[in-house]
């Protein structure tokens, strides 16, 4: 049984009402009461009497399951308090990042080597995951904030936008696409492309701008993260439209030449992910003002066939 459990049905009791423990466990009322049939159905017995016009009320094994989530969570909240007390009197400094793969592998990188250089004594975990996965652990405090593409608004989330990250079509140096100074929606018609797997956040905002410039993408495959894609497309199995700032380092090697699109481009929103509600510690929020301030990754690859700047 989960500790957050025990916290639902400590505030529902407290409160009496399924919209109030919703709204101070950031779930939704029908998330409450599944909770809660989910519960009784565990332990085999009712805990909260039904009616439509009466008050909330206990039952009496519910009353005996309050008082011990009572205590429990109590129990939780003086350990975790004690952790961290115990960890700033050690001077031990920790931060804890969850991101997607193609933020955690390239632009987040720069920001954990930068932030180091000025705070070695820091310890940073980073832990990549898929997007579903990561307003979970935000929510469950395992990690202490996330960086990601195409945010969506959830109870108990607080989305802080970082920057836009250029998009470009990315091929092989010998593909007719290569020589391009940029391309328009025009210019990808009859393309073989090699997409991001349909679930991605990424994939799905691209589909529909896509649309919207009156184009279908073509897929000839469909890939679980960006380093098989860029691969495949150094093998000459088709283009690819990725961030900008995941093709620096193929770029300058030679493998694949990135084209940028006309103007008013195609861009992608990175926003940080954190718990609303929950006031980061001192080294977290000294991360989260390095992240806010340094801003886009310098030495973005320039189009092919675009003069060195």
């Amino acid at each position: 049984m989960l500790i957050e459990t025990c916290k639902v049905f400590r505030d529902l009791a407290d409160t009496g009402s399924f919209s109030k423990a919703a709204e101070l466990n950031f779930l939704t009322q029908s998330a409450v009461s599944q909770q809660i049939k989910n519960l009784e159905h565990s332990l085999g017995c009712p805990l909260v009497g039904r009616g439509n016009r009466t008050p909330l009320r206990l039952t009496p094994a519910g009353l005996i399951f309050y008082r011990m989530c009572r205590k429990t969570v109590a129990s939780y909240e003086d350990m975790r308090l004690r952790l961290r007390h115990l960890a700033e009197a050690s001077g031990a400094r920790h931060v804890r990042v969850s991101a997607i793969y193609s933020v955690g592998t390239h632009l987040l990188q720069g920001y954990v080597r930068g932030f180091l250089a000025r705070h070695p004594g820091v310890q940073i975990d980073i832990d990549y995951q898929k997007a579903a996965r990561i307003y979970d652990d935000i929510l469950r405090d395992r990690v202490d904030l996330s960086i990601m593409a195409y945010p969506s608004k959830r109870q108990g989330i607080q989305i802080t936008p970082l920057l836009m990250e250029e998009m470009v079509l990315i091929c092989r140096p010998d593909h007719a696409l290569a020589a391009r100074q940029s391309i328009d929606a025009k210019g990808l018609r009859d393309q073989e492309f090699i997409a991001l797997d349909p679930s991605s956040p990424t994939r799905k905002a691209l589909d529909k701008t896509l649309r919207g410039l009156g184009l279908r993408m073509e897929v000839k495959l469909e890939l679980d993260n960006i380093e098989t894609v860029k691969s495949a497309v150094a093998a000459g199995t088709g283009v690819a439209i990725v961030p900008e700032n995941t093709v620096l380092q193929e770029v300058r090697q030679g493998s694949v030449c990135a084209v940028r699109f006309a103007r008013p481009g195609i861009r992608r929103p990175l926003c940080i992910i954190t718990r609303k509600g929950r006031k980061p510690d001192r080294t977290v929020q000294t991360f989260l003002d390095h992240v806010r301030s340094a801003g886009p990754r310098p030495g973005a690859p320039r189009p092919a066939g675009a003069p060195a700047a």
